[in-house]
């Protein structure tokens, strides 16, 4: 199955009311579109109930949610330096975080995976560990004063994503997408370019963006993993910066900066797909705002406001 191109249909979700949100369901936390030290968590069908989570003490630069469970892990700027990132493992019930490490700086993207393992990507120059690449830091690790980080692979690599089974992830470089065994180390070349690889939630296809040659505009493909051909075609007519799937694998979400559709105002725009068929729909609409990161959250809480989950970063760091 292959959808069109969809570039009509972009302009339009900007300039049009937003559409119905058919099936598309479920619990968000997401950065604040305009407060970068917060974390808020809605229903995504109705943003109107959105409400503060936490609050942190600087810029939040990337978050993962722990799937079907109630941890968060965030990167922000360090407190003392604005050249250095922190690490946290936030409990959004117990109103706690646990620095997961503080020794690695320019961390470029985060993601946790189902059983609590955490990697994420350093540029170079990167603190006390001199190799750029991925960093796996496993659950039992955390919480250690002093926890072991292994570089699972070396390297320029901007992203990273776990897949739903733990032990594999996907990332981009370069020399082009690669899925890594995260035990054995084994690598497997899905294309030779790509970026924001994105496993689905049955492990058995990924996304990812890329820059048709041909006609130089970006499209988005959806793979299969088990014969790395495409299933679905995507063209767009700007670059997508991230993509989230819905928690049923029935829609596709991709990020773009509304700079490319020459909105000074508007910072973000987040764009549903429903991959068997239909048209896009922009989602997540905070006050007029997309917003530049979010992920699904299995809420053990209602979403309605509770005063103890609206905790200052000074309380829940302690």
């Amino acid at each position: 199955m292959k959808i069109g191109r969809i570039g009509f249909y972009l302009w339009m979700l900007v300039l049009l009311p937003l559409t119905t949100y058919a099936e598309l369901t479920g619990t968000v936390v997401y950065k604040h579109p305009y407060n970068s030290d917060e974390i808020w968590v809605t229903d995504i069908r109705d943003t109107r109930n959105a409400r503060l989570l936490f609050k942190h003490t600087n810029v939040i630069r990337d978050l993962s949610v722990q799937k079907n469970s109630r941890y968060i892990v965030i990167v922000s700027r360090n407190e003392n330096n604005p050249f250095k990132e922190d690490t946290y493992l936030i409990d959004t019930l117990r109103d706690k975080a646990i620095l997961i490490q503080d020794r690695i700086d320019d961390i470029t993207n985060i993601d946790i995976s189902h059983g609590g393992d955490v990697v994420l990507t350093s540029r170079p120059g990167a603190g006390n560990i001199q190799k750029r690449g991925i960093y796996l830091i496993r659950r039992s690790e955390i919480g250690k004063q002093d926890p072991r980080i292994t570089l699972l692979k070396e390297g320029s690599i901007p992203r990273v994503d776990w897949a739903p089974n733990g032990k594999e992830i996907a990332y981009d470089s370069v020399n082009g997408l690669f899925q890594i065994d995260v035990n054995t180390k084994k690598e497997t070349r899905i294309s030779r370019e790509g970026d924001y690889p994105a496993f689905s939630p049955d492990g058995k296809k990924l996304v990812y963006s890329y820059v048709n040659v041909a006609t130089g505009n970006p499209q988005i493909d959806i793979i299969s993993l088990d014969t790395l051909q495409p299933l679905i075609t995507i063209d767009l007519i700007v670059h997508p910066i991230g993509f989230n799937w819905s928690p049923d694998g029935e829609y596709l979400i991709y990020t773009v900066h509304a700079r490319q559709l020459f909105e000074k105002e508007i910072p973000y725009r987040n764009i549903a797909i429903p991959i068997n068929g239909g048209s896009p729909e922009r989602i997540l609409d905070i006050t007029n705002r997309g917003v530049e990161m979010f992920d699904w959250i299995n809420p053990a809480y209602p979403v309605e406001p509770k005063n103890h989950l609206a905790t200052l970063w000074g309380k829940i760091k302690q």
